[in-house]
């Protein structure tokens, strides 16, 4: 396969010269292939690659979501570890209930106590068993991360040693998200039994604080609103923390510490983590207003979104 593709990649350079030719990128033990070279046979059960000592026809012993791959043609990432030909097909994302109640949303912190505010009152603390991996990460994180920028002469781990350290860490992130699931799948219950909607905090991972779960967390939601079709909008975290939510002033001094909240403008005063649970699902209700689709928003501008479904449910009614 390799000596297939950096063939296809010569003929290309012989025809276009230095033009940007298909992106095909290496990580670890596998191969992404964005070109569409891979035909399937649904009812042989076969996969056909294309070689340069002609077609290499595959079994496979199974597949998830095989009726999802229409095309005839296509590209993936084939992960040489596993023997696996990975493929990544878009699916119409349908709602299993339109919301019938109000919006669920949350604030998701650092501090244990305060781990996960909700809208509606309610708190959740980070268990102790999430706050101990969550440490455990940030120890082995630490041990790595300083001989990052370090010449190999300086470092004061070998590569014998930081191996171990990485496959450790990979186990308390695999321990960590099973944890992480089982609180997910509460919040998700709970949406799904009021039939309301979704509103994820979009709070980003940084070096400086590394993970609190919100790595995890927040994948873990949209995913599980996807597979049962629970309507849901990731909300960008900008300005959340700093908005009024009673008077929709925004200023950073808003914020006064970690836990407590007081406008400068109109004197509001409450809870920090329930002031910005109820910014998040406030925004979320300007994306519902103007019908824009349920997804992940997280890198978007909700005014710009707002503007651009507001314009678009005006010519339709038009």
């Amino acid at each position: 396969l390799v000596i297939y593709i950096l063939e296809r990649y010569a003929g290309y350079f012989g025809r276009n010269g230095n033009e940007k030719v298909p992106t095909i990128s290496i990580k670890g033990k596998s191969l992404y292939f964005r070109d569409t070279f891979v035909s399937m046979d649904k009812k042989k059960k076969t996969i056909t690659l294309p070689t340069i000592y002609g077609k290499f026809e595959l079994k496979f012993n199974g597949s998830i979501n095989l009726s999802r791959l229409d095309k005839e043609k296509f590209g993936g990432n084939y992960i040489v570890q596993q023997k696996a030909f990975v493929v990544a097909v878009d699916i119409p994302f349908k709602p299993k209930y339109e919301r019938e109640s109000s919006i669920l949303s949350f604030d998701l912190n650092k501090t244990p106590k305060h781990w996960i505010v909700l809208n509606d009152g309610t708190i959740i603390a980070r268990p102790p068993v999430i706050d101990q991996l969550c440490d455990d990460i940030r120890e082995i994180n630490k041990l790595l991360d300083a001989d990052k920028k370090k010449p190999v002469a300086e470092r004061q781990l070998r590569s014998k040693q930081r191996r171990p350290l990485r496959l450790k860490w990979k186990r308390l992130h695999k321990k960590l998200k099973n944890e992480i699931r089982k609180v997910c799948e509460s919040i998700v219950q709970r949406v799904e039994d009021s039939k309301s909607l979704l509103s994820i905090d979009s709070v980003k991972t940084g070096q400086t604080n590394g993970t609190f779960g919100q790595d995890h967390l927040i994948p873990l939601l949209q995913t599980m609103c996807e597979n049962k079709g629970i309507p849901f909008y990731v909300i960008p975290c900008k300005n959340t923390s700093r908005r009024c939510n009673s008077c929709g002033y925004i200023d950073k001094d808003n914020r006064k510490d970690t836990d407590t909240f007081k406008c400068v403008s109109c004197g509001h005063a409450v809870s920090a983590h329930s002031n910005a649970a109820d910014n998040i699902a406030h925004q979320a209700q300007r994306l519902f207003d103007v019908a824009c689709p349920y997804g992940n928003y997280a890198r978007r501008s909700v005014d710009t979104l707002v503007t651009k479904y507001a314009s678009s449910t005006t010519k339709a009614s038009l």
